[in-house]
Order: C-alpha cells, then sequence, then structure tokens
C-alpha cells in the first residue's frame, strides 16, 4: 500500500465507521444488528460458531477469497471493547462500494479474513473482564474448561490461519519504555516457550509489528510500544505460535482527550488495513527482528491520570512539602450501560520518576482534606437550592444528605454526597478516596473532587462524577 492510499482510507474513515456501536460498553445486544445486517451482503459470510455460558451466539465473519488466511478476534475480555468496534468499521471498508475499490479487490483476492468479533459475550454484558464464572478466557488455552475457549480453538484448528491478530485493551496507567508517553498502541510477537529460539511464525509476526511502529510514527509518534517476551503457557497467542501461526497481539492504550477510545478506534483501523496490505505484499519480510526489539518496551506503574507536583501537607504540626498521584478507576454500575469513577490517593511522597496525564504544579499551595458540608439537604434533589459555586470555592468536596433515596452510586455533578449517618474522612493518605483543596493566600485555587480536578473559578456546569456513600 502506498502512503497515499492509506492516506486517503484515514481521511475517509468517518463514512466507514459503524455508527451502531458508539459505546465503550459494548455488549452482545449491539453488535447482533450489525451482524444480521452484515450477513444479507453477498461479499460476507457469518457463521455461528457456538455459544457461551449463558448462550449467546459466538459469530465469525468470514470475507475474502485469497490463499493467506487470517484470523482476528476481540473482547475475549468483555470490557475490552475497542477492536470490536474497530472490526466492523473495517468489514464496512471492505464491503464498501467507493473509489478505494480496485485497492480492496487486490486485499481480498489475496486473503481470506476470518473475524470473530466478540469471543467473551457474557463478560461483556458485565463490562468484566472474565466470562460468566470468572475465567480468564486467556488463561484457559491448555485446560479448555469454557465453552469460549474451545470455541477459538476449534476455529484455529479448522482454518490453520497463517495470522492471528489478538486484540485487547490495556489500562491508561503504562508509559513507553520510562517516558513521558503513554502508548497508544502496544504489541507483541508473543514467544511458544520460556527458552524457545525465535521461530518462522514469531519472525513473520516480529517483521510485521515492525511494519505497524514505521506506520504508526507517522500519526502517534512515542506512543507505539511493545510488552515483555515474557511466557504465558496458558495464553492463546503463546500456544498459537507454538501451532505455527504468526500471532500479532494488539493492546489499545490511552490518549489524551480521547476517553471513550474513539481516535485509538481509527488507529486499530489503520493498523489492521497496515497489516492487510504488508501481508500481502510481503513487504514485511524485509524488516529485521533488531528492530522489533528496539521498540521501547511497555511498563506499567509510572503514570498516574494526576499528578500533584510538590503540595505542602501538614502533619502534626509540621510541612512536607510531597507529591500526591491520583487514579481514577472505573467501575460498572448497578445499571446497564453506566460506568462511573472512583478517585484514589495511590501515591504519596517524592514520585518524580512518575508522570501523569494531568500534571499541576502546586508549588507554594498547600493541600488539605476536602471539607464535608454538614446537614446540606434533605433529599438529592435539594442540592439544587444549595449555592454549590460558593461551597466549593470555601473548599468543601462533599455534602450530606438525610435521605439517599437514590440506588445510584454516583451523582452528575461536582460534588460527592454522604448519607448524614455514614462516617466519612477526606484523609490525604494512600488508598483513601481523593477529596482535596489546594490554597494559598488569596484562597483556594484547585479542588480535587472523586480525583477530578476543578480549577479556579469553579464552574458547576461541568459534568462531573461525585459519589454517594452511604
Amino acid at each position: 500500500m502506498s502512503f497515499e492510499i492509506l492516506e486517503k482510507a484515514f481521511l475517509k474513515y468517518g463514512s466507514y465507521r459503524e455508527p451502531n456501536l458508539d459505546s465503550v460498553w459494548t455488549t452482545h445486544s449491539d453488535i447482533l444488528p450489525v451482524i444480521e445486517r452484515l450477513a444479507e451482503n453477498r461479499k460476507v459470510s457469518v457463521i455461528n460458531s457456538g455459544a457461551s455460558i449463558e448462550g449467546r451466539s459466538i459469530f465469525r465473519i468470514k470475507i475474502g477469497n485469497g490463499k493467506t488466511r487470517i484470523l482476528l478476534w476481540s473482547q475475549m475480555h468483555g470490557n475490552e471493547s475497542t477492536a470490536t468496534r474497530a472490526i466492523f468499521d473495517l468489514i464496512n471498508f471492505l464491503t464498501a462500494d467507493d473509489d478505494l475499490n480496485e485497492y480492496k479487490n487486490t486485499l481480498l483476492n489475496s486473503l481470506e479474513l476470518h473475524f470473530v468479533p466478540m469471543l467473551n459475550p457474557d463478560g461483556a454484558e458485565r463490562f468484566i473482564r472474565e466470562n460468566a464464572i470468572n475465567i480468564d478466557l486467556n488463561r484457559d488455552a491448555l485446560s479448555f474448561q469454557t465453552p469460549e475457549a474451545q470455541i477459538l480453538q476449534k476455529i484455529k484448528d479448522d482454518l490453520e490461519p497463517e495470522f492471528c491478530f489478538n486484540m485487547h485493551d490495556q489500562n491508561r496507567y503504562y508509559s513507553a519504555g520510562r517516558k513521558d508517553f503513554s502508548p497508544v498502541l502496544s504489541f507483541l510477537a508473543p514467544p511458544s516457550g520460556y527458552n524457545d529460539p525465535v521461530n518462522d511464525a514469531r519472525q513473520k509476526a516480529m517483521q510485521i509489528i515492525v511494519h505497524l511502529k514505521n506506520i504508526l510514527d507517522k500519526y502517534i509518534p512515542n506512543q507505539v510500544a511493545k510488552y515483555s517476551d515474557d511466557h504465558e503457557p496458558r495464553s492463546f497467542g503463546d500456544n498459537f505460535n507454538r501451532q505455527q501461526s504468526a500471532v500479532i497481539l494488539v493492546e489499545s492504550g490511552y490518549l489524551i482527550n480521547d476517553p471513550d477510545k474513539e481516535k485509538i478506534r481509527e488507529y486499530n483501523f489503520i493498523s489492521l488495513l497496515s497489516a492487510f496490505d504488508t501481508i500481502t505484499s510481503k513487504s514485511y519480510i524485509k524488516n529485521k527482528i533488531e528492530d522489533y526489539y528496539k521498540i521501547e518496551e511497555n511498563k506499567e506503574g509510572y503514570f498516574f491520570d494526576l499528578l500533584l507536583k510538590g503540595a505542602i501537607v501538614s502533619r502534626n504540626g509540621n510541612e512536607y512539602k510531597i507529591d500526591i498521584g491520583i487514579n481514577r478507576r472505573e467501575f460498572p454500575t448497578g445499571t446497564i450501560r453506566k460506568l462511573y469513577v472512583k478517585g484514589i490517593i495511590e501515591g504519596l511522597g517524592d514520585l518524580s520518576t512518575y508522570s501523569a496525564h494531568e500534571i499541576i504544579d502546586c508549588t507554594r499551595l498547600t493541600a488539605c482534606e476536602g471539607r464535608i458540608l454538614p446537614d446540606s439537604i434533605n433529599t438529592l434533589e435539594g442540592i439544587n437550592k444549595l449555592d454549590l459555586a460558593r461551597h466549593l470555592s470555601d473548599g468543601y468536596t462533599t455534602v450530606s444528605c438525610k435521605k439517599c433515596a437514590s440506588n445510584e452510586e454516583y451523582c452528575y455533578l461536582p460534588v460527592n454526597i454522604i448519607q448524614r449517618e455514614y462516617i466519612a474522612t477526606h484523609e490525604i493518605r494512600t488508598g483513601f478516596p481523593a477529596n482535596i483543596y489546594l490554597q494559598n493566600e488569596n484562597g483556594v485555587k484547585y479542588l480535587i473532587v472523586n480525583g477530578f480536578l476543578i480549577q479556579k473559578p469553579f464552574n458547576i456546569n461541568l459534568i462531573r462524577n461525585g459519589l454517594i456513600f452511604r
């Protein structure tokens, strides 16, 4: 593929993006209508390959009639949907009738593509990593206790694909090496054993990853990484490599101002299209595996969501200058298709070796635990009568409520709510909720409510994620 064609596909991406899949919480019921529509397309074959533990169908979608077989699967971890959405975008591209038809025909006459867009529909329903009986499918490639793992292995055995793409999401706390960059996409050519030499299948996977790195560097320089080569004998990637398929693990990471990974979804689209092209042309063969090892390695634990640098904290009459690292952890609510966040203090002290997606210079600012406004309201509806902007400017991060009738775990306000009987504390300690105000001689400058930063002047119209404590 010339870079011009790739650019053209990228620029036209909006016309291929599947509009019915627009949520991070993508479920089986979301993809069913899309699959039913694809089944009517003469270019596509839809095969029901079996069912999950709870009886949800697992589909394989075939397109292309070439000699080189490629198998791709996504959402084997139920809460990792970025690649699922990108797969349907890519199928839309391959089946669209437009000015790139000649190029697409070249691909489809060379390749036979098989997509399994949601291997773990039960986990997707709950927005959890594991399946319905809490087994990680990517640790079931030896014992095959789950029907989902059995289905994937059977598809692999029937097809004997030359290439496999194992599509995942990773959390946003990785860095590309020890640099101040968070990986947007990470790759791995998994090994077949603990100390096994690089076999032919793995070499091909490495060469394709080098190609992808070269392409993506044009869009997201410094934000492509690779996983360590640690062998995991229970995973499908390692086992499929041993069975002589070239496996490429793809992990969707983090991109600033892209909370739903919609932009990363585009980069998945471009990555897969680039991979198909280099496989068709066999241009990847010229790449050196030494360049694979030069790719920065994924490092977990060096990133925070929010880092407060050099804040003054008082303890026992003494003042200490410390950094405060805060992460926002996502949780599914009892209400389907909603997520909420708990902001937690996860680091205190000298955090100079860490980076963050948001960094605030707190020099000459004192960090204090967020204030709780007592006996504020009788019901949740009463919060609308409060002068919330004034209370925020005074350092109040939480208000008390006599009767919290709502069953929700959070509220769409820049404030937490506690039931009067609940004993709340906002101490600045690791493991505690991140509710802090930062002030100087001129008053409160920043407020941290449940891990979210609010700056002066305090805009209460910003949609935030306050917690409801009972």
